[in-house]
């Protein structure tokens, strides 16, 4: 832990850089200053919701007739709320046995934020899914509960992200709307920023401010990076 004071007199400038923080800050006397706004190191929070058709109908497939047993495909695309809000889409598979338990899944994922871009892909990870068909009128309905599985991400093409995520889903076989999606992340991998031109990926924000004195004092603590006067 490090702390370091910078004094401005008069128009004296000078600027501190905290790279671990992911904040710029540049102060001329009396005028701005600028915040980054860091990009999030972490899918921990996010939540998917499906509410659109990516490309066909969002759920293909057959129904065994042997139970809830069946293999299937979606694609879907919806909003996303969290450390990245914005809009998503995912496409994948997954299997089930006669007695219903998913015994396979696979996906990859894209999420499109003002926060950061994260690409991805999900593997099923445990026993606790499960999935029913059942007849609807001509058609099949097919339905999960939250399927678990592990994912792995990588944000802004720089930072890798590991975690899991669980994925629920019904939808009538064949057909190109009606489907509901919904998913939830949590994160196991953390990564913090700490260069430069990780930094400007988030954008800038300015912040209006004001002199109180011949001495502003900025603290920093923690980190990797800790700040110098300059």
């Amino acid at each position: 832990m490090r702390a370091v004071v910078a004094s401005v007199g008069g128009r004296r400038a000078w600027r501190l850089l905290v790279l671990a923080e992911c904040l710029i800050l540049g102060v001329f006397g009396l005028g701005e200053v600028e915040a980054h706004a860091a990009t999030p190191s972490s899918l921990a929070g996010e939540t998917l919701t499906g509410n659109s058709v990516v490309e066909g109908p969002t759920v293909t497939g057959t129904c065994a007739g042997n139970g809830n047993e069946g293999s299937f495909k979606f694609s879907v695309s919806g909003s996303a709320t969290g450390p990245f809000p914005g809009t998503f889409k995912e496409s994948g598979s997954f299997t089930t046995s006669p007695s219903g338990v998913v015994n396979g899944f696979s996906s990859t994922f894209t999420i499109t934020s003002a926060a950061g871009q994260v690409t991805g892909s999900k593997l099923l990870a445990g026993r606790d899914g499960m999935a029913t068909c059942s007849q609807s009128g001509s058609r099949m309905f097919v339905s999960t509960s939250a399927i678990p599985t592990a994912y792995t991400a990588t944000i802004n093409g720089a930072q890798p992200n590991t975690g899991t995520a669980t994925v629920s889903l019904a939808g009538l076989l064949g057909v190109s709307v009606g489907l509901t999606f919904s998913e939830s992340f949590t994160s196991t991998g953390v990564v913090q920023l700490t260069i430069k031109e990780q930094c400007k990926n988030g954008g800038w924000q300015s912040f209006g401010f004001k002199n109180q004195g011949g001495c502003v004092s900025f603290v920093a603590t923690g980190g990797k990076n800790p700040p110098s006067e300059s």
